[in-house]
């Protein structure tokens, strides 16, 4: 994607609406591939990467895309349609993405509490079976002495 981005910056530095398409095709897949390694706690700094990355290069497609509908407006008119398809198709990409990095970011924030939950659930276990094991001992020691 960011390999296309540059070609298209080298080119005329403008996308066609149907290369806009494209690149918020391309964005919700990356997106989902982000949640699907989200669920890996111990990715969490390679989704917050991944995300930004992913957020970047949608600000370079923002940018691309309109100077592509400008470019289009020079050309033939003012075409309130095209300029209203490529403005929607931006903010909904927007929001997608923005909605995706919250819902990840909770989800990972559930996950860390859960697992420290687990934890302590744990370490609270292994205590009571030490002081079971500590009063064990401590009557074998008792009938030994009497």
């Amino acid at each position: 994607m960011a390999g296309k981005i540059a070609m298209i910056e080298k080119r005329d530095n403008m996308a066609t609406s149907d290369e806009v398409q494209g690149f918020q095709a391309v964005a919700q897949y990356l997106g989902q591939q982000i949640q699907a390694l989200s669920k890996d706690r111990q990715q969490k700094d390679r989704v917050k990467q991944y995300g930004d990355a992913l957020g970047k290069l949608m600000n370079q497609v923002k940018g691309l895309a309109q100077r592509g509908a400008k470019k289009s407006q020079q050309q033939n008119g003012h075409d309130p349609m095209v300029e209203a398809k490529v403005e929607a198709l931006m903010q909904t990409t927007a929001a997608k993405v923005h909605a995706k990095q919250l819902t990840d970011q909770q989800k990972l924030k559930q996950k860390d509490i859960a697992f420290v939950k687990e934890q302590r659930r744990k370490d609270a276990g292994t205590f009571a079976d030490i002081q079971r094991e500590k009063e064990q001992s401590k009557s074998r020691i008792d009938s030994f002495k009497e």
